[in-house]
C-alpha cells in the first residue's frame, strides 16, 4: 500500500493544478461563476463571520506546517525521511512498525510538544475573532428587543388551539403591554409607571406565505405569458406558439382566481398563534430588567422568567431571550415545538447513520480487503493487454490500472462525504424546522462532523483488514493470553495500520475537492439552464443570486480533516503535510469565494460556529493526548518495560503520560464550560470575545512578541485589539453594485466617512475613540430599513415583481 502513495500525490497534484488553470482561463474570458471579469466582479460585503472563517483557515494552515516541521525533527533522525514525505523514498510511513523503546519515548515528546504547540494555535484564533458588524442603530434596536416565547396557543384540556382575528391580536398585544409595564414599575419601585415599547404578537403564517408565493408566481406568470401572447408572430410555426402562450395564459389567470379567492378566505379568518411576541423597548435600560436575572450557566436554562396574572386562574410564565435579528429568524418555524423537532431529528438521523455506515463499510472492503486483489487483477490483465496494444498513454500494463482502481475508494468516500452527506442533512436540518436560520447550521456543523469523523475516520481504522486480523489472532492467542496482553496487541495492530487509505482521503480532499469548489460547475450549470428556462421576473432574478455558503457544513469539513490529521500524526506523519496542503488549498479557495461574490453569506450569526470550532479542536487535541497516553501505558506495562535501555529515564516518560491524561481531563471538562458560558451570556447580551479572559489574553501574548505584525494587542481598560494585516485587507471596502436585470450596476459612491468624534448614523456603537471597529462603508446607504420583528411583514412576500 505505501508504494502506491507517490502515484496518488503525483496524479492529486496534477489534478489541482489542471483545475486551477481552467479557472484561470474561465476568469480571463469571462466564464466563471459570477460572468465578470476581475475589473468588473462585484464584491460582496465580508462579514464578520467571513472573516472569521477565513482567520481559522489561515491559522490552522499554519498550525500544519509547524506540525510537520516538529514532527520531523522527532521522526527523521530516528526513522528517516519516509514516515514524514509520504513514503517518496519507498519506504513505510508508519512508525509503529519499528517500534522500539527509544522510539515510544520520542513519540511520547513528539505527542506532548505538538499538543500544546496545537493548543497554542487555538488560542490564537481566538484573540482574533472579530465581533460582529452592526449599523449603529440596529445593534441598538437588538440589544432592546425582547423575545418572549411560552405563549398559550391551545386550551389544555380540549387540545384545540385558540383562534384570533387582527383585533383580538392587537388586544393580546395591549394585555402584554400592560402586564410589562406593570412588572416594569415593580422593578423599579414604583418610580417608572409606563414606557414606549411596540409589542407584536408572531401569528402561524406558513399556510399564508405559501398561497402568497403561489399567487405571486401566477401573477409573474399570466403577466409573462400576456405580454408574450400580444406578439404577432408570422408564420405555422409563429402561430402555433402564440396559441400556445395564449393557453398558458388562460390557465394561469383560472389558477389566479382560484389562489386569490383562497388568500381572501384565509386572510377573513381567525389566525392561530405562535407561541411568540416581541417587545421592542424604547431604551435598552427596560429590556435588561427582564434579563438582568439570567440564571447560572449550570442550571442549563438559557431563558429568564416573566410572571403576570393573578394565581391560579390567569398566572401565565414566558421566557425571555434577547431578540435575534430579524433576517435570522425562520418566522414560518416559531409554532413549531422542540419536542416535535427533537423527534423528528432523531429518527432521521437514526435512518442517516444506517445509510452511511453501510455505504462506508462497502468502502471500507473495497479499499482494505485483500481477496478481492488477486481477482481484481486478474480482470485487468485483458484490459490492460488490449489497452496496451492500442493506446501507450492509457496504461502499459495491468499495474497501471491497478494503481489506478486504489485510488476509487478513497475518491467514493469523497463524493460521498461532500456530496450525498451535505445534502441529506440540509435535508434534515429543513424538516426538523428551526426557529433561526443559524440554529439550522449549527445543527449541521454538530451533524455533518460526527458523521464525517465516523466515515473518514473510525470505520477506515476498524476496516475489514484490522477486524480479520483481530479475530484470527484472537482465536490463536485467547487462551495462552491474558485480558490485558490481548489490549496490548490489540492496541499494537491498530498502531501498525498502514494509514494509507486516510493520506488518500486527505489528498483527494485537497486537490478533488477544492478543484470542484474553485470552478463552481454546479453553480455555473445551475444559472446557465435557469437562466434559459427564465421566463418571468423572478425566475430572472433567482437565476442569478448565489448560492448561500453552508458554513455548518465547512466548519464540519475542515474541522474533520483537523482530527485527522491530529488523530494519526504520531504514527503515521505524513497526515500532516498532507492536512497542510489541505488548509493551504482551502484557505485561498474560500477566501476567493467570499470575497468575490461567488457565495452568499447569509444573515449574521455572531460568532455561533467559530467559538464552536475552538471547542472541537481543544476536545480533538484532548482526545488524542488521552487516546495516545493509554495506548503507550499499555504497551509499556506489557513488555515494554523489562530491560529499558533508553537514554530517557522510564520514570519521565509515565510520568508525561500520567500529566498528558489528567491535563486532556482537565481541558475537556474547562473547553465545555467556556463555551457553554458563552452561549449562555449570548441569550442575554451582544457577546465580545474580546471582553473576554483577560488574564489568558496576557499569558498568551508572551507566545507572540517574535510577530509583531500579526499579533493583537490588549489593555485592561479596553480589551479590544488591534485589527490584523489581514483583517484590515479584507475589512477594506470595495464599491458595492446592485443586482438588475441586465446585470450588475455599479452603485453610487459612499459618503466620506466622518471625523473622528462624530456618531453618525452609519457608525458603530460611536465613535472610534473608544476602540471599537468601524463599519465599513458598504454598510452605509444599503441597510437603511427599519429592523422589524413583525412576523406578516418580516415573513411574508407580499407583492409579485414587477414586469
Amino acid at each position: 500500500g505505501d508504494t502506491h502513495l507517490k502515484s496518488t500525490l503525483v496524479m492529486d497534484v496534477v489534478l489541482l493544478c489542471v483545475g486551477w488553470l481552467v479557472w484561470r482561463m474561465s476568469r480571463n474570458t469571462c466564464m466563471s461563476c459570477c460572468d465578470h471579469t476581475d475589473a468588473e466582479r462585484p464584491s460582496t460585503p465580508t462579514t464578520t463571520q467571513a472573516l472569521n472563517y477565513i482567520i481559522f483557515l489561515e491559522q490552522t494552515r499554519n498550525l500544519f506546517i509547524v506540525q510537520t516541521v516538529l514532527s520531523a525533527i522527532f521522526t527523521v533522525p530516528f526513522w528517516g525521511l519516509s514516515p514524514i514525505a509520504v513514503g517518496w523514498d519507498g519506504g513505510t510511513i508508519n512508525t509503529a512498525r519499528s517500534l522500539d523503546r527509544t522510539g515510544l519515548a520520542v513519540l511520547c515528546g513528539d505527542m506532548a510538544v505538538r499538543g500544546l504547540v496545537a493548543l497554542m494555535f487555538v488560542e490564537k484564533i481566538r484573540r482574533r475573532i472579530k465581533r460582529p458588524i452592526y449599523r449603529r442603530s440596529h445593534r441598538e434596536i437588538i440589544q432592546r428587543t425582547l423575545w418572549l416565547s411560552g405563549l398559550p396557543v391551545y386550551d389544555r384540556e380540549k387540545g384545540e388551539p385558540f383562534t384570533l382575528t387582527d383585533d383580538e391580536f392587537a388586544e393580546v398585544a395591549a394585555d402584554l403591554t400592560t402586564h410589562i409595564n406593570a412588572a416594569i414599575s415593580r422593578r423599579t419601585n414604583g418610580f417608572v409607571k409606563a414606557v414606549d415599547m411596540e409589542v407584536k404578537v408572531a401569528p402561524v403564517i406558513d399556510e399564508q406565505s405559501r398561497l402568497r408565493q403561489s399567487l405571486n408566481n401566477v401573477q409573474e406568470e399570466f403577466e409573462t405569458y400576456t405580454e408574450l401572447a400580444r406578439v404577432d408572430r408570422p408564420g405555422c410555426w409563429g402561430g402555433l406558439e402564440s396559441r400556445y402562450y395564449r393557453r398558458q395564459e388562460e390557465k394561469a389567470r383560472i389558477q389566479k382566481v382560484k389562489l386569490q379567492a383562497e388568500l381572501a378566505q384565509l386572510l377573513s379568518a381567525k389566525k392561530t398563534m405562535s407561541g411568540s411576541a416581541f417587545v421592542t423597548f424604547q431604551e435598552k435600560q427596560y429590556s435588561d430588567l427582564f434579563l438582568k436575572e439570567k440564571p447560572r450557566c449550570y442550571k442549563c436554562r438559557r431563558y429568564t422568567y416573566f410572571t403576570f396574572g393573578k394565581a391560579p386562574f390567569t398566572a401565565v410564565t414566558l421566557c425571555c431571550t434577547r431578540a435575534a435579528h430579524p433576517e435570522d429568524m425562520n418566522w414560518l418555524n416559531l409554532q413549531i415545538t422542540w419536542w416535535r423537532q427533537v423527534s423528528i431529528g432523531a429518527v432521521l438521523t437514526v435512518a442517516l447513520l444506517i445509510g452511511m455506515v453501510t455505504l462506508t463499510l462497502a468502502l471500507t472492503f473495497a479499499s482494505q480487503a485483500d481477496v478481492l486483489v488477486p481477482a481484481l487483477r486478474r480482470k485487468l490483465e485483458v484490459l490492460a493487454g488490449w489497452l496496451s496494444a492500442r493506446a501507450d498513454v492509457l496504461g502499459r500494463d495491468e499495474k497501471f490500472w491497478y494503481v489506478v482502481s486504489k485510488q476509487v475508494p478513497a475518491l467514493l468516500l469523497v463524493v460521498i462525504n461532500s456530496l450525498v452527506l451535505p445534502e441529506c442533512i440540509s435535508r434534515i436540518s429543513e424538516a426538523i424546522r428551526l426557529h433561526q436560520k443559524s440554529s439550522a447550521h449549527t445543527f449541521q456543523l454538530h451533524v455533518n462532523l460526527v458523521f464525517l469523523v465516523l466515515n473518514s475516520l473510525i470505520i477506515p481504522v476498524f476496516g475489514l483488514t484490522s477486524i480479520g486480523a483481530f479475530v484470527q489472532w484472537g482465536e490463536q492467542r485467547l487462551t495462552t493470553f491474558t485480558t490485558m496482553q490481548l489490549v496490548s496487541e490489540v492496541a499494537k495492530k491498530l498502531m501498525q495500520s498502514s494509514g494509507v487509505f486516510a493520506v488518500r482521503y486527505i489528498l483527494s480532499c485537497a486537490c478533488v475537492s477544492n478543484t470542484i469548489s474553485l470552478l463552481q460547475l454546479a453553480q455555473v450549470g445551475y444559472r446557465a439552464v435557469c437562466r434559459r428556462l427564465a421566463r418571468t421576473p423572478r425566475e430572472m432574478v433567482e437565476a442569478t443570486q448565489n448560492f448561500p455558503f453552508a458554513w455548518g457544513y465547512w466548519y464540519a469539513w475542515t474541522i474533520s480533516i483537523f482530527t485527522i490529521g491530529m488523530a494519526l500524526s504520531s504514527f503515521v506523519p505524513s497526515v500532516l503535510p498532507c492536512s497542510f496542503l489541505f488548509f493551504a488549498a482551502q484557505h485561498y479557495v474560500d477566501r476567493y469565494n467570499l470575497t468575490n461574490a461567488v457565495f452568499d453569506h447569509g444573515p449574521q450569526s455572531e460568532n455561533v460556529f467559530i467559538t464552536r470550532a475552538l471547542h472541537y479542536m481543544r476536545c480533538i487535541v484532548a482526545a488524542w493526548w488521552i487516546a495516545m497516553s493509554v495506548a503507550f501505558w499499555v504497551i509499556l506495562d506489557r513488555g515494554f518495560m523489562e530491560d529499558w535501555d533508553c537514554v530517557v529515564p522510564l520514570k519521565l516518560v509515565r510520568s508525561i503520560l500520567a500529566i498528558l491524561v489528567v491535563a486532556s481531563a482537565w481541558l475537556l471538562v474547562w473547553s465545555w464550560w467556556d463555551l457553554q458560558s458563552i452561549l449562555h451570556d449570548s441569550n442575554f447580551q451582544m457577546v465580545d470575545l474580546s471582553d473576554r479572559s483577560y488574564w489568558r489574553n496576557l499569558l498568551f501574548s508572551i507566545f507572540e512578541t517574535c510577530s509583531g505584525s500579526a499579533k493583537k494587542q490588549y489593555s485592561k481598560k479596553e480589551m479590544k485589539g488591534d485589527a490584523t494585516d489581514m483583517e484590515a485587507f479584507l475589512s477594506t471596502p470595495e464599491t458595492p453594485r446592485v443586482l438588475e436585470l441586465g446585470g450588475w450596476a455599479a452603485r453610487p459612491p459612499a459618503e466620506p466617512d466622518p471625523p473622528p468624534g462624530s456618531s453618525p448614523e452609519g457608525d458603530e456603537d460611536g465613535a472610534e475613540e473608544r476602540g471599537a471597529d468601524p463599519v465599513p462603508n458598504y454598510w452605509k446607504g444599503t441597510t437603511d430599513a427599519e429592523l422589524t420583528w413583525d412576523a406578516c411583514s418580516a415573513g411574508l412576500q407580499s407583492e409579485p415583481f414587477p414586469l
